[in-house]
């Protein structure tokens, strides 16, 4: 129903509504002062505004459950309405949704409703009690209004954060005794008096916090009770050492948790120690340099080890990463709690210092990154202007907020110039700003390397992301296939094809505001030919496995499995550019190569798959790592015997070394990992 199909239809009385439909639509039944009775089928999921209003004799005693939307004045004056419960699957409920419905006696608001509108129960006479659900996060002004049976209230959770003007107000003569039971500061500090109503209660409201916007949790404790010493002993980087008040004179007073009783709503907050850590020094270039740093956490790191230029390299600075990372200056404030590797970046000597003549330089890049999300984590709270002035160069930088222009940016005041747009990957032009490149994450879009691939059942391969703007690079991506049961995709992007059809497989930044994504069509297919090779491989007699090779002249085919002169199986690229290798010979010393020769060409080893190593003979492997992009974790299952790995052109913390070592140790913990 699109709406206003029975509007004002006086002598409309009883209608039962079709099976299929899924919306009542604006004013659909509205003024049907007659209407008494009417049938809503189960698959209706919205009511929206205005669409009973003023159905003065409308008596319904339920609504269906799968209802998520009652818009604003859907019910309004609807005062024969006998509702005792709502629909369990409800979120919404709108401005004036039920207002003077006099007859309905609910008692529970049902738990996944996010916002109640304003007005949206103001004189509902017959509720008396009401429990509010731990998914609310928002009542609108005059919500229960003129509710004068409504004496007890209730509610749980803590993610109420907005409650608007005299929620509760009640006309009377004399203040109304309201038993409020909540654990939540904003409902129990609410100014119940001007709501002309008296709180009852004979507790207190006691909340835990490590600092004024860190609250830990709220509890309720008797008047002149003690309170028990909670059961938490560190925060992220810091030891608890006691819990202290502040007074009215602004002084921190110990609280004695064997002695002191509470005679008031009051705020515990924690006194917080910072540990130390040691940092480590790597050099990235495969030298120890044997230098350590004790750090303070929340503190500035201090003064740093400089290397010296080597072999036409210019030291670049101090990294959290060895490729990538967060750039650490003296100035940095620690926030790793834990032991931790800075590793050196190096670029050539003769680099121009200016660094390709960008408008910010590299090494506050991150800091504005940090400063910006420590300041403003959740993006609806930056409504100010900050300004920002970089410590490396000196620049200044401020975020502009929503009005103008309508996406937050970074902006250099002190050149007077944006950032350009093959810096940063992608470009707006709003009509009061003019052409702007946006540098917020929430703003970042991903694209794949791919828009449609073909794959064989059982075979597997990995679509890489390119996250714009480009500068971006520690977003956390997350993959989605839309069946796992044809293919599936893990956190890298690895899709593994199971079955025939067809999915989309799709990636976007994880935790981000912004919805544009990247998308890949996979269609997964039976294949005649892996059918008979398996049928090849049941039927051998020496029970060893074979693969058939496929001899062209012109080198391998897509996705193409093919084994070489000494028993390596190996998988090729969907590009038919490099290969996996899918399984190795059952044998005590196995050794793969950087690169394997097929069909009279050369191609580089990029992937070892899952179970490439699981011989039970397999006790010493050799891996040259030059040209390795990933390793399975469970490359090595199976392979019982395995005591030394030997890993030729690998560096230690390296990416590939890390896979390769922890692949390893989860066959067998004392295996031994070599660096050559």
């Amino acid at each position: 129903m699109n709406g206003s199909e029975f509007y004002g239809c006086s002598n409309l009385k009883n209608i039962v509504l079709p099976s299929n439909l899924t919306t009542i639509g604006t004013y659909s039944f509205a003024y049907c002062d007659e209407l008494v009775r009417i049938s809503i089928p189960k698959s209706v999921t919205s009511i929206e505004s205005n669409a009973f209003i003023n159905c003065t004799k409308l008596s319904l005693s339920d609504l269906p459950e799968n209802i998520t939307d009652i818009g604003s004045g859907a019910f309004k004056n609807c005062v024969a309405l006998n509702l005792d419960s709502l629909p369990k699957c409800l979120k919404r409920i709108e401005s004036k949704a039920f207002e003077k419905c006099l007859g309905i006696s609910i008692i529970a608001i049902p738990d996944g409703v996010e916002s109640i509108g304003e007005s949206a129960f103001t004189e509902c006479t017959g509720i008396k009690s009401i429990t509010l659900p731990s998914s609310l996060n928002s009542i609108g002004a005059y919500a229960f209004k003129l509710c004068p049976e409504l004496t007890h209230i209730e509610y749980y959770g803590d993610g109420l954060k907005s409650l608007g003007y005299r929620v509760f107000y009640a006309d009377a003569v004399d203040q109304i005794d309201t038993e409020v039971l909540t654990n939540n500061r904003l409902l129990s500090t609410y100014n119940w008096k001007t709501d002309n109503r008296k709180l009852v209660a004979d507790y207190y409201i006691v909340s835990y916090l490590f600092s004024a916007n860190e609250r830990i949790r709220s509890v309720q404790v008797d008047i002149n009770g003690k309170l028990k010493k909670p059961n938490i002993e560190s925060k992220s980087g810091y030891t608890i050492s006691s819990w202290y008040v502040i007074t009215s004179d602004g002084i921190e007073k110990d609280w004695d948790f064997k002695n002191d009783v509470v005679t008031y709503d009051m705020d515990l907050y924690a006194r917080l120690v910072p540990y130390d850590y040691s940092v480590s020094f790597d050099s990235n270039r495969g030298d120890d340099l044997g230098i350590t740093l004790t750090v303070t956490y929340g503190s500035k790191y201090g003064e740093l080890p400089e290397l010296n230029d080597n072999k036409g390299l210019s030291f670049k600075g101090w990294y959290t990463k060895a490729t990538g990372g967060e750039l650490i200056t003296a100035d940095t404030i620690v926030n790793i709690a834990e032991n931790h590797t800075l590793y050196a970046h190096w670029e050539n000597a003769d680099q121009d210092n200016k660094q390709n003549n960008r408008e910010t330089c590299e090494k506050c890049q991150s800091e504005m990154i940090k400063i910006v999300n420590q300041a403003y984590p959740i993006s609806e709270s930056r409504r100010y202007l900050t300004y920002y002035r970089c410590k490396v160069c000196g620049d200044e930088w401020t975020v502009f907020t929503s009005f103008c222009p309508r996406d937050n940016i970074y902006f250099d005041l002190k050149t007077d110039k944006l950032p350009t747009e093959d810096e940063y990957g992608i470009k707006y032009y709003d009509s009061c700003f003019g052409w702007y490149v946006p540098y917020y994450i929430e703003f970042a879009s991903v694209k794949l390397n791919m828009e449609s691939i073909d794959l064989n059942v059982g075979d597997e391969t990995t679509i890489s992301a390119d996250v714009l703007p480009n500068k971006v690079i520690d977003q956390k991506l997350e993959w989605v296939s839309s069946n796992d049961s044809i293919a599936t995709v893990d956190e890298n992007g690895h899709v593994i094809a199971k079955s025939e059809g067809r999915v989309n497989i799709t990636v976007k930044l994880s935790g981000s505001s912004f919805n544009e994504s990247g998308s890949c069509v996979l269609t997964v297919k039976e294949i005649e030919q892996h059918e008979k090779a398996e049928t090849q491989e049941t039927a051998s007699e020496n029970n060893t496995e074979q693969t058939k090779v496929v001899a062209e002249s012109d080198g391998l085919a897509s996705n193409q499995i093919i084994k070489d002169s000494v028993g390596t199986t190996y998988k090729v690229s969907v590009d038919a550019t490099t290969v996996s290798v899918m399984a190795v010979p059952n044998k005590k010393s196995v050794t793969i190569d950087s690169e394997v020769s097929l069909n009279g060409k050369s191609y580089p080893i990029v992937e070892i798959c899952g179970k490439a190593i699981s011989g039970k003979k397999v006790q010493n492997v050799t891996i040259a790592a030059k040209n390795l992009k990933k390793v399975n974790k469970n490359a090595f299952k199976g392979a019982k015997k395995l005591k030394k790995i030997t890993i030729k052109g690998g560096k230690k913390n390296a990416k590939i070394s890390k896979q390769i070592e922890k692949a390893a140790r989860k066959v067998n913990k004392k295996s031994k990992v070599i660096l050559k």
